[in-house]
């Protein structure tokens, strides 16, 4: 197997069945991510992608969307980039994250790009598969376009 995916899903759900804040239960999976990725360098994988944040996850209260950005965020820069740099691993985002808050893509775009990585991680981030369907038939449009 050269690539495997994970679907983050259920971390809310955890902590309210433990009788915790659901933001308990993000960072748990932010830290599970952690781990994940810490395995992915001594697995025989070429590329790992987690399905960290989807398009449906906006439909959430606004205070939920907003803790789990900010998880995100704050684990991509405190744990994730130097780990990723340090094992020559390249960080790829998917998703449309031009709808994301500037300062997540701020952080999201100040990976720099790893020359000869040994490993890709995939993230995607405002992910939804009839979402990118239709943002890729609109660009085929706009391409098409006279």
């Amino acid at each position: 197997m050269k690539h495997l995916a994970v679907i983050m899903d259920g971390n809310g759900r955890w902590a309210e069945q433990r009788g915790l804040l659901r933001s308990v239960g993000h960072e748990k999976g932010a830290n599970a991510f952690v781990e994940a990725i810490r395995d992915f360098v001594s697995l025989p994988l070429e590329v790992m992608t987690f399905y960290a944040f989807s398009t449906e996850n906006n439909n959430r209260n606004e205070e939920e969307v907003s803790n789990i950005l900010n998880v995100i965020a704050y684990f991509l820069q405190s744990k994730v980039f130097d780990f990723a740099r340090e094992n020559n691993i390249e960080v790829v985002f998917i998703g449309d994250l031009e709808k994301l808050p500037d300062d997540l893509q701020k952080t999201i775009y100040s990976f720099p790009r790893i020359v000869n990585p040994k490993k890709t991680l995939v993230i995607a981030v405002n992910y939804g598969g009839v979402n990118e369907v239709v943002r890729a038939v609109n660009k085929l449009i706009m391409l098409n376009a006279p």
